[in-house]
């Protein structure tokens, strides 16, 4: 039982407050930090709208408790998710669910380890040519690419030039000679795994490619004149 002239003040207050809060809302969704397999992730958010807020984080649809594996952390208006040994099993659709007395927002983001859609194709080349090989990404982005010839790692230089554009890497060489000839891997990784693929170029000198020409002119031409010759043969028999 409320008495006194003013007992329902407090209660009024009350509604008149939530009223006036402010619903949550992302002004900077799911972001991740660069680390490696079997380190540490973070994925971190901001919001906006009235405090206190609330905060749950789920993986592909399933809520999330802190643990040795997970932990969960909010200040402010910061929220985050801490994943500790990163593995390919930690690759799901994770989200974070915030709410507050005025309402609630959610935002995903999608950890994949890096792939392969179209790997490198192997190549044949003359001297002083240039070469390009070119490999097709899917994955969670940013992705580092790098590049290997045999076991030595390849740098952007005079003789090669390595890139990536969108979800396409490539390596370029240059002015190539027979010492390119050998096994090219391309490596690529990204927050939450790796993954490689190895090719072959064949760089073959100017007097074998001319030879090469040579012998298929040769058979073409011999082939050639054998059936012309057995069709005269038959006409005239």
């Amino acid at each position: 039982c409320i008495k006194g002239r003013y007992g329902f003040l407090p209660f009024f207050f009350f509604f008149y407050w939530a009223d006036q809060s402010i619903p949550p809302a992302f002004i900077k969704k799911l972001t991740k930090k660069d680390t490696i397999l079997g380190s540490s992730i973070q994925m971190e958010c901001k919001v906006s709208g009235s405090l206190p807020i609330t905060a749950k984080w789920f993986k592909d649809g399933k809520e999330i408790t802190d643990s040795a594996k997970y932990r969960s952390l909010c200040h402010e208006n910061t929220m985050s998710l801490e994943i500790a040994n990163l593995e390919l099993a930690d690759s799901a659709n994770y989200t974070c669910s915030v709410s507050n007395v005025a309402g609630n927002d959610s935002c995903s983001a999608v950890l994949t380890p890096p792939s392969f859609l179209i790997k490198p194709e192997s190549q044949q080349a003359i001297p002083d040519s240039t070469v390009e090989f070119k490999a097709t990404l899917k994955g969670t982005p940013p992705f580092t690419v790098k590049w290997f010839k045999e076991d030595l790692e390849l740098v952007s230089g005079p003789t090669c030039f390595i890139g990536i554009e969108g979800s396409t890497g490539f390596l370029t060489l240059y002015s190539v000679d027979t010492s390119k000839s050998g096994h090219y891997t391309c490596h690529v990784s990204n927050d939450v795994g790796s993954d490689s693929c190895t090719t072959t170029l064949m760089v073959t000198g100017v007097h074998s490619f001319l030879l090469c020409c040579s012998l298929f002119i040769y058979f073409f031409s011999f082939f050639f004149c054998q059936t012309h010759l057995s069709d005269l043969w038959y006409t005239a028999k």
